[in-house]
């Protein structure tokens, strides 16, 4: 197949996906915040942290949890084993404020389904200033069975009168500490095994499974739906220590995966683990060659939700982006291998290390799976559209095409001149997409753009098509 036939299979996949682009607000007005008078706006507002908390970083985090009608009141939904210890610690959101001292007296419970009570958690005295809020209860998890509970809270003034009740359902297992030990257990095993190997099973396997782990743990401090993510996190924790266990017997734990997957490499510059999601055809043999798409996401999204939306999936009715990083969908066969990488972060853009992050991934998709090197592609969308124009047209070797969809282009389009330094000025119009237009002499080059986009002005697709243009 050849590269132009080929290229328009891909378009017509692209365009699937098209209508459910959601573009990142460069500026938002700040509304101001609300300021709570009285006691009961206190207790109704009042947030719920429990520590510990996960160390690294979430992705698509919001307290928009579906299925709850009512203000959160635990922040994340973290579960909880049995015998733990937990702080749990009181705060306001981000958008609220008190400019007076307010005082409540809040008794914390944990009940069952049925509404039978379990564990009085503790009562404490909650004083809210200006300036900071004061109260926390140390919680021992009681030795309960694995399943939900509900941790309520009745908010009082100080004299005892009630004001309100509001509860939380969290989840408790006994079952997450083991699978968790026994995990990294392999994972250590596996490492000291491969110490000295230079095989793909170090650089590229092992971080892969170490992943998994990470994953795991993420979920397990920020629960959406129980049953879901409870399975995900023992789906992860028994893959990791299977892989771990294969990788230690000089076996490879991805030889013949294929489908959606979620793997890694460790940085070389800070040694943390750097997600990229990968699709494989069904069909994937390793005596044939295959064309790689290399998609990136746009800002606030992650190569998660980034790869459902390459192949078309939007997010389902009410289904936030939240849950959609969550949700399964089932994802159908194509011919192309798709890598989405994270980009170290949801919003860092894709110049420095966020440039480096996408080499990277493309390089260790290369070094695992049979690529062909003269068929290799680069999307992404509003942010990731940025990315492509930055990243494709410094690195035009290595793709055959590259198509920016709503892209960030020209930054002056975003910046008044004025309030950029002269060095500033210079230093974009020296780097920025239009002025290196003819480093895509040799690909094609397809813009998508509405021109009702409120995040990134049409303008900015406009200006690279006039430019191609004047180049011939």
């Amino acid at each position: 197949m050849n590269v132009k036939r080929e290229f328009c299979i891909l378009l017509f996949a692209l365009i699937s996906f098209l209508w459910v682009v959601a573009s990142f607000q460069l500026a938002q007005e700040q509304r101001p915040p609300k300021i709570l008078q009285l006691p009961k706006d206190l207790a109704e507002r009042l947030e719920l942290t429990a520590e510990p908390d996960y160390p690294g970083r979430f992705y698509n985090h919001s307290s928009e949890i579906e299925g709850s009608p009512t203000l959160p009141w635990l922040v994340k939904r973290r579960a909880f084993s049995p015998s733990e210890s937990v702080t749990l610690k009181f705060r306001l959101p981000e958008d609220t404020r008190v400019d007076h001292s307010l005082t409540l007296r809040v008794a914390i419970t944990l009940y069952d389904m049925n509404g039978r009570k379990l564990q009085d958690v503790g009562e404490v005295l909650v004083q809210a200033s200006p300036s900071q809020i004061h109260g926390e209860v140390q919680w021992t998890v009681p030795s309960v069975g694995e399943g939900e509970y509900f941790l309520a809270g009745r908010f009082l003034q100080p004299d005892g009168q009630l004001l309100m009740t509001r509860s939380e359902i969290i989840f408790l297992t006994p079952g997450y500490s083991p699978l968790l030990e026994a995990a990294r257990n392999a994972v250590q095993t596996a490492t000291q095994r491969l110490a000295t190997d230079s095989s793909l099973l170090k650089s590229i396997s092992l971080p892969s499974v170490e992943m998994l782990v990470e994953d795991a743990e993420r979920s397990w401090y920020d629960f959406g739906q129980a049953h879901r993510d409870w399975g995900f996190v023992k789906r992860n924790l028994e893959e990791a220590k299977r892989s771990a266990e294969q990788l230690a017997a000089g076996k490879d734990p991805y030889a013949g995966k294929t489908g959606v997957m979620v793997k890694a490499y460790r940085s070389d510059l800070d040694n943390t683990l750097q997600p990229y999601a990968l699709y494989l055809p069904r069909d994937y043999t390793p005596s044939r060659s295959y064309p790689l798409l290399v998609s990136l996401h746009g800002a606030t999204s992650n190569h998660r939700i980034n790869i459902r939306r390459v192949f078309g999936f939007g997010n389902r009715p009410g289904e936030s982006d939240y849950e959609a990083t969550r949700n399964e969908v089932d994802f159908p066969q194509v011919g192309f291998i798709v890598v989405s990488p994270y980009g170290r972060g949801e919003t860092a853009g894709y110049s420095g290390i966020g440039e480096q992050d996408v080499l990277r991934a493309i390089a260790d998709v290369e070094k695992a799976y049979h690529v062909d090197p003269d068929r290799v592609y680069l999307t992404g969308l509003s942010m990731g559209g940025g990315g492509t124009w930055h990243i494709g047209l410094r690195y035009p070797d290595k793709f055959a095409a590259i198509v920016p969809v709503c892209g960030v282009a020209d930054v002056d389009l975003f910046f008044k001149p004025q309030s950029l330094s002269k060095y500033d000025q210079l230093l974009f119009s020296l780097t920025r997409p239009s002025a290196i237009a003819e480093n895509a002499g040799n690909l094609l080059v397809f813009i998508y753009h509405g021109d009702m986009d409120p995040a990134v002005p049409v303008e900015a697709s406009r200006r690279m098509a006039e430019k191609f243009k004047g180049l011939g």
